[in-house]
């Protein structure tokens, strides 16, 4: 990406001067400088700053850009208003006590003892997932309804939403439900009702995470929300996952924001309760790495014998990716540049020595060899909901790579459509994508149909067995040794349009590439 431009190096030092001095000392440092307001406009807003910056720099606004700043401000501060209306309205129901308010204006109450600094384009919450029946309820007595997207299931078109007949999750294994909306006047207020914190804290832990709560005095209401500790935690991991995955990406107003809370309450904060939190919920290296991060962007916000208490483990089962790119060039990479980064990770996991010495071998797979009735040869794939297998065989020859996938009776016979998505990993490290063949085979209006993206073939053989095919061409190598790593997703429909993955399919859920699907080829 190279250097930085003159209004990225601004908000930067416009975030580092705030946490060292406030607001009035950065409006001193920063006020006679000569800004393109255009452009820092737009970073503001790309960086979710607007509000903070705007505060401190408004007085010295150009005249021609005063007018486009002022509205943008007046926008954010009434859809936080309108928010927390609603935040006090669920509050003071004697029925929410299972329901937790975070980020949001709880965080800005907390950051800045005011709970409209902060931009909330929506009310965040945790619950328990035995309480949604009774949530669901709470929220429809109030007027909300749970929707998704009519043309896309996760877009949040307001003229073009599918209101859903009872709460249904993103994804079979997703942390969040799909949105609850609720219209006010010409404004849509939305809610999101989290059972897990992403990937991270799980059925396994969230409950003991729950626990953990406290009401807190917000504008003259009680809010029910996490207590210090796991406030911290909670800013943590989603700091560590927006900017380690696909979405969103690093942004400047989350390390900002955990570094305020860090400095205002470093000396309230049970340090020691911390570390064994982190170690029980498995994220010691994901503070560690945030920390450290924290240090390169604000200069040693936190002692390094205080981040080395944090050591990685093998209990710890979050996905760790080398970035090229430095911390501070990464929070204004474009997506389409930090995808390409995301990709060389993942395909170096793929094709590591340590993948490879896992691999299956192919080399005495030959389909005029084998004996079919050796199960052990047989592979299959994860299912994480039902008890019937999909079982798989890759088979080699001299022209092909075969994959043969045996349908279990189950889905034959099923009555509900469902999807099997092929995806080889593409070997080349340093290319810009990642899936390199897409095959797929569904049941969809009691057909079963075939698809094919790249080179090679779907064939269905009898009732139950599908044969994809790929040409040993296609590796364009002359090595007599390939390797191919590969995902197979499966998935059901649930209702509609939206369906649920019942294993990791790499995207929404990353688990996939802890222990990624490897085989290596001996070629005859």
């Amino acid at each position: 990406m190279g250097e930085l431009n003159r209004e990225q190096n601004i908000l930067i030092q416009i975030a580092r001067n705030y946490l060292e001095g406030g607001k009035q000392a950065t409006f001193e440092k920063f006020d006679f400088l000569d800004i393109d307001w255009s452009i820092l406009y737009d970073l503001m807003i790309e960086q979710k700053m607007f509000p903070l910056v705007y505060n401190i720099l408004c007085d010295s606004i150009p005249l021609s850009y005063r007018e486009s700043y002022q509205e943008t401000s007046d926008s954010m501060k009434n859809m936080n208003y309108l928010i927390f209306e609603e935040i006090r309205t669920l509050s003071q129901r004697e029925d929410v006590e299972e329901m937790l308010f975070i980020k949001g204006a709880i965080l800005s109450q907390l950051l800045y003892d005011d709970p409209f600094i902060r931009t909330s384009g929506d009310i965040d919450t945790l619950i328990r997932e035995a309480s949604l029946e009774q949530i669901d309820k709470l929220l429809k007595d109030e007027g909300y309804f749970q929707a998704c997207g009519k043309d896309g299931v996760y877009a949040s078109d307001y003229d073009n939403l599918e209101i859903l007949p009872y709460p249904i999750l993103k994804d079979y294994r997703h942390h969040e439900y799909f949105e609850y909306y609720k219209q006010s006047g010409t404004d849509y207020v939305i809610l999101e009702l989290q059972r897990y914190i992403h990937n991270t804290i799980t059925s396994e832990h969230i409950d003991r995470f729950l626990d953990s709560s406290r009401l807190l005095m917000v504008n003259g209401v009680k809010v029910r929300t996490l207590d210090t500790d796991h406030t911290l935690l909670y800013l943590i991991e989603s700091l560590h996952t927006d900017a380690n995955w696909y979405y969103r990406g690093p942004k400047l107003n989350k390390y900002l924001e955990l570094a305020l809370f860090i400095r205002k309450y470093e000396k309230t904060i049970d340090w020691e309760r911390v570390l064994h939190k982190s170690d029980e919920f498995q994220m010691t290296d994901i503070v560690h790495d945030i920390f450290n991060d924290l240090n390169e962007l604000f200069h040693s916000l936190i002692s390094q014998s205080r981040v080395d208490q944090y050591k990685y483990s093998k209990r710890n089962k979050s996905l760790s990716l080398i970035w090229e790119t430095h911390l501070v060039e990464r929070l204004f990479q474009s997506d389409e540049d930090r995808m390409k980064e995301i990709y060389k990770n993942l395909k170096r996991i793929c094709y590591s020595t340590e993948s490879l010495n896992h691999a299956v071998k192919l080399d005495n797979y030959n389909e005029q060899d084998l004996n079919y009735s050796q199960s052990d040869h047989y592979l299959y794939v994860p299912n994480d909901k039902y008890d019937y297998v999909l079982t798989y065989l890759p088979t080699v020859d001299s022209t092909n790579l075969t994959f043969a996938f045996y349908l279990p009776i189950e889905l034959v016979q099923s009555s509900y459509d469902w999807e099997v998505i092929f995806n080889t990993i593409d070997p080349c490290i340093e290319s810009s994508i990642l899936d390199w063949h897409t095959f797929s085979f569904a049941k969809q209006e009691g057909e079963i149909q075939i698809n094919v993206s790249g080179c090679g073939s779907v064939e269905r053989v009898g009732d139950s067995e599908i044969r994809i095919q790929i040409p040993l061409s296609e590796f364009n190598s002359s090595s007599i040794e390939l390797a191919l790593a590969y995902k197979i997703i499966l998935r059901e429909r649930i209702y509609g349009n939206i369906y649920h993955t019942l294993n990791s399919d790499g995207y929404m859920d990353n688990r996939f590439w802890l222990s990624p699907s490897l085989i290596q080829v001996s070629v005859r």
